[in-house]
């Protein structure tokens, strides 16, 4: 034959109050406590002629609640209010606002009273004085007075000024600029003209290269800001020079005589 084993015991609720002793259940009581229900026994036969007594059921016997000691306890315990006296209240508050300043040792310093406002009577004094200002300034003006006007006399009211009209500004007639004198000169509008022929018939002439330009920009030059007799007089000194000779220097001064005109 095994013998029962015993049932394992619970495990200790680590997260639980261990230190609040566990309630018993009032429904188990209640329900161990409840009285067992009265049989009703069968009725006996009747007899003719009588009457029958009513049955009248006994009822259910009421019980009175059991109030559990330990559990009052504790209610009372958790309804106490905290007193404030406490040591533990005295830690809490050391832990959160700080130790608070301790009174020193030995004799205070007596504190120097505050020395009282004086906006009032510089108030005062600013008001005085401005109303000095005021009165000195109203008897200053009253002791002024205006001269007397002298009255005009008639005369010189009666003479009219002369008004002064505005001269213009003529500009100065003389003229720096003096135009030149109407003489034969070259015609500046055939400048571009006379390069491109004198070009073409310096090369004909069979006249060096290295007199061609200076003979052509010479001629040009003194003959459009001079006259036209300067000119042909530059081509007797080249002549005389030997760098052309009569033939050239008479078909270069036609060239000249073409283009000249008188301005």
């Amino acid at each position: 034959m095994q013998r029962r084993r015993k049932r394992k015991a619970e495990p200790k609720n680590v997260f639980g109050s261990g230190s609040q002793p566990k309630t018993p259940k009032k429904e188990s009581m209640r329900s161990s406590e409840r009285p067992a229900k009265s049989k009703i026994k069968p009725l006996p036969p009747t007899i003719p002629g009588s009457k029958p007594k009513p049955f009248v059921a006994p009822g259910p016997l009421q019980l009175e609640p059991e109030v559990d000691d330990i559990a009052e306890t504790n209610v009372l315990v958790d309804q106490t209010p905290i007193s404030e006296d406490s040591p533990s209240a005295a830690i809490l508050e050391q832990q959160l606002l700080g130790d608070p300043q301790r009174s020193q040792l030995g004799l205070s310093k007596p504190v120097p009273a505050a020395p009282e406002p004086e906006v009032i009577e510089r108030t005062r004094t600013t008001s005085e004085r401005a109303k000095e200002l005021i009165e000195s300034s109203r008897a200053r003006a009253s002791a002024r007075v205006d001269p007397p006007r002298k009255p005009k006399s008639p005369a010189e009211n009666d003479t009219p000024k002369p008004q002064i009209k505005p001269r213009r500004k003529f500009r100065s007639r003389v003229r720096s600029f003096q135009p030149a004198a109407r003489a034969r000169r070259l015609d500046r509008s055939r400048h571009m003209e006379y390069k491109y022929e004198m070009r073409l018939k310096l090369s004909d002439m069979g006249i060096a290269e290295e007199h061609r330009s200076n003979i052509l920009a010479t001629i040009w030059a003194r003959g459009e800001r001079k006259t036209s007799n300067e000119s042909k007089e530059f081509l007797n000194e080249k002549l005389q020079e030997g760098i052309i000779n009569d033939e050239q220097s008479k078909k270069l001064g036609k060239i000249i005589d073409e283009y000249t005109v008188r301005r």
